[in-house]
């Protein structure tokens, strides 16, 4: 039993993640790019690595296999390597881009199909809730109620709280919703 319980999948650590992204996609700018010559002259290449692997270590999910992790970051590598034009590092803003993408694909691919599909309402509630155009007295409107609501919105336009335009918009909701309780109640 307690061979099972060692070895369960776990995420990987933030440590670990960062060290992954150095001898990655780190190495690899290293080798095949070149720093800014502004990051040269302040002594800030490794501040601008840094920087660049805490982006991709807090953007890309947590997994528990470190070779889907490289796999992302090889995603990420290649998202960013086709549209970068230069010889000089990638931008951290073409990084935060790439990875951002990616995980997001990641996350619609291979989380969100298996999340549960709730509900969080009942379906008898939600049939009750349907607002009824035809009788606004099955939906809590009264004559008295609108007129209120009318002389309400009248008085925060004239005190400026309310725009002219949307207090016109309110007031000829609340009229029409008195013609239609008028013409309900004229058929019975």
């Amino acid at each position: 039993m307690e061979y099972f319980e060692s070895h369960k999948p776990q995420n990987i650590t933030k440590a670990r993640r960062a060290e992954i992204i150095s001898k990655t996609v780190v190495a690899k700018m290293r080798k095949l790019q070149r720093p800014h010559t502004t990051l040269t002259q302040n002594n800030s290449v490794d501040v601008y690595l840094q920087e660049i692997t805490d982006i991709l270590n807090d953007r890309l999910p947590h997994l528990s296999s470190e070779d889907l992790f490289v796999d992302l970051l090889r995603k990420v590598w290649s998202e960013t390597q086709a549209k970068h034009k230069s010889t000089f590092f990638f931008g951290i803003a073409d990084i935060m881009a790439a990875a951002s993408k990616v995980g997001s694909e990641y996350y619609r691919k291979h989380v969100q199909p298996f999340q549960p599909k709730v509900k969080l309402t009942n379906p008898k509630d939600e049939a009750e809730r349907v607002f009824d155009k035809t009788d606004p007295r099955k939906n809590g409107y009264t004559i008295e109620k609108c007129l209120k609501n009318i002389e309400d919105i009248r008085q925060w336009m004239s005190e400026g709280s309310l725009k002219r335009a949307q207090g016109q918009a309110f007031i000829r909701f609340n009229e029409v919703t008195i013609n239609r309780i008028k013409a309900v109640e004229n058929k019975m």
